[in-house]
């Protein structure tokens, strides 16, 4: 619980803030902000690997399709964002749980969002199951630059140099 005070010229008061954060995993102290930022970048990069390298050894070895290993993550992605949903509290202190598609106006673009994401995920696990890895990271890799052209396609976007670097 955090107290602020706020003075103005004839009176003072004071408001109680709550907060619900939770004491997370942050940077060490002596650590640069680039330097912890590359550290977590490599981290995930050798995560990623050694998911599409799982994926290439569930479809040859155990013959699963793609839409099994999809099905499969989404089970365990999915109780892992209930979990955190029901223990987390949006700014009014109400559990997230109560209202997991967010206000009536955001409904359908999350139930899009859902959609497309889904799709996206088994694109991506058929393409690491029939490919090569490296060819398969590499073409899923390529999803920034199909942006630009697309935003410069449909959206009259100007493209620069340093967006392609």
């Amino acid at each position: 619980m955090t107290t602020l005070k706020k003075k103005s010229s004839s009176t003072t008061s004071t408001t109680t803030v709550t907060s619900f954060a939770h004491k997370t995993i942050g940077r060490p102290e002596w650590m640069t902000v680039e330097s912890y930022g590359l550290i977590v970048v490599l981290i995930s990069a050798v995560l990623y690997a050694i998911a599409g390298a799982f994926v290439k050894l569930a479809h040859q070895v155990g013959n699963l399709p793609s839409t099994e290993l999809v099905f499969s993550r989404g089970i365990f992605q999915g109780s892992l964002v209930v979990g955190g949903m029901y223990f987390e509290r949006d700014l009014k202190g109400r559990r997230l749980i109560h209202q997991p598609f967010g206000g009536t106006s955001a409904r359908r673009i999350v139930a899009w969002r859902g959609l497309l994401g889904g799709m996206g995920f088994l694109l991506d696990y058929h393409c690491m199951a029939v490919l090569p890895l490296g060819d398969a990271i590499t073409l899923m890799s390529l999803y920034p630059f199909l942006t630009i052209f697309l935003a410069r396609v449909f959206l009259k976007e100007e493209v620069r140099p340093f967006h392609l670097a």
